[in-house]
C-alpha cells in the first residue's frame, strides 16, 4: 500500500502490486489474504492507531505476521526533551516506546513474538547530545557559542564516559524500536 502517487507509480513500473488506499478501506476487500503486513515508520503518524492497527490485523491470514517498526521515544535524550518539536503534531500523531508496543497485545488478537531495537548513535555523538541537554544548549552546533561550547566541553569527563556505559549495557540512544507481533 502506497498513498503518495509518485511512488505508487513507480512502484508498478517496477511491477509491484500496489494499493492506493487506506488500510482500513483494503482490510474490508482483502481480510485474511496477508501472510505479513508491514507498517515501517507508519503507526507514529496515523490519527487512529486503534483503527489502523485492528485493519492490518484483518488483513492477516491466520498464523500470519504484524511487523511494526516506530521511532523509539525513550531513548536518553528523550527525558530531557520530550516533547521535540519533531515528535509533535503534525509530524507525528504519537509518541512510542516498547512498552506502549507490548501492551497492543492487552487490546488485540497477537501476541509479541520479538523486539528489536536499532539505530543507535555513535558513543561520541551520544556524549555530545547529552552534554548539550545537561548544558542547556538550544543552539544548532554552527551557532554554539564560546560559552556554549565550554560548558559542554566542560561535561566532556562525565557525558563520554556515561554514553560509553550505556553502550556497553545496551542502553545507548536508539532510533527506531522494532516489533512482530504473531
Amino acid at each position: 500500500m502506497e498513498l503518495n502517487p509518485i511512488s505508487a507509480a513507480i512502484a508498478r513500473k517496477k511491477g509491484f502490486d500496489v494499493h492506493s488506499t487506506v488500510v482500513e478501506k483494503h482490510a474490508v476487500e482483502a481480510a485474511g489474504e496477508y501472510d505479513v503486513v508491514c507498517a515501517f515508520q507508519v503507526l507514529e503518524h496515523v490519527i487512529d492507531p486503534g483503527a489502523f492497527l485492528a485493519a492490518a490485523i484483518d488483513l492477516l491470514k491466520q498464523g500470519g505476521k504484524l511487523i511494526v517498526s516506530v521511532p523509539n521515544s525513550d531513548p536518553f535524550y528523550q527525558r530531557f526533551n520530550k516533547y521535540d518539536v519533531l515528535n509533535m503534531p503534525p509530524h507525528h500523531m504519537g509518541l512510542w516506546t516498547l512498552a506502549a508496543l507490548k501492551k497492543l497485545e492487552g487490546f488485540f488478537p497477537i501476541r509479541l513474538a520479538m523486539s528489536e531495537y536499532f539505530g543507535h548513535s555513535s558513543v561520541l555523538i551520544d556524549a555530545y547530545l547529552r552534554a548539550k541537554l545537561i548544558a542547556g544548549v538550544k543552539s544548532l552546533p554552527r551557532r554554539h557559542t564560546v560559552v556554549e561550547k565550554a560548558k559542554m566541553l566542560a561535561l566532556a569527563p562525565y557525558t563520554v564516559p556515561r554514553s560509553a556505559a550505556d553502550r556497553a549495557m545496551g542502553k545507548g540512544n536508539h532510533a527506531y524500536v522494532t516489533v512482530i507481533f504473531e
